[in-house]
């Protein structure tokens, strides 16, 4: 496992097409989150774009883990934070890894930049309140 952390800015297309893959994957493994209409269509809407297009005030931060057999690593988990604002503007992690602290261990590297959340899905919600974040629309 290994957290990397970097300015918006300096993410590339492939970054960014890995970052949207995940976070589709993780929303539609999400069956609590809403009707699985409106889970399909904000899949549906999540484009690496979202990420290529952040302003130069986001933080990114990936955990990756790697393959033993040839140390490549692959993306697991990602948050978001605009440092500006304080807001964690996402936090996905991929659902194979759910439950596994995946998700923890992004929050406590975060959290010092933040105290509110974007967005979070309803099934998410008591997660992110366990970090003392407040919801924002």
């Amino acid at each position: 496992m290994a957290l990397r952390e970097f300015p918006s800015t300096a993410i590339n297309r492939q970054g960014a097409q890995d970052m949207a893959k995940l976070q589709q994957e993780a929303l539609l493994a999400d069956a609590d989150c809403c009707t699985s209409e409106d889970l399909v269509a904000w899949a549906a809407s999540v484009q690496p774009e979202m990420f290529l297009n952040l302003g130069p005030e986001c933080q990114i931060i990936l955990y990756l883990d790697s393959l033993h057999r040839d140390d490549s690593e692959f993306l697991t988990g990602f948050a978001v934070a605009n440092t500006r604002s304080r807001i964690l503007q996402s936090l996905y992690v991929h659902p194979s890894r759910w439950g596994q602290g995946v998700g923890t261990t992004l929050m406590r590297k975060v959290l010092p930049t933040v105290d509110s959340i974007a967005n979070c899905p309803s099934s998410a919600t008591t997660f992110f309140q366990k970090f003392g974040l407040k919801q924002v629309n």
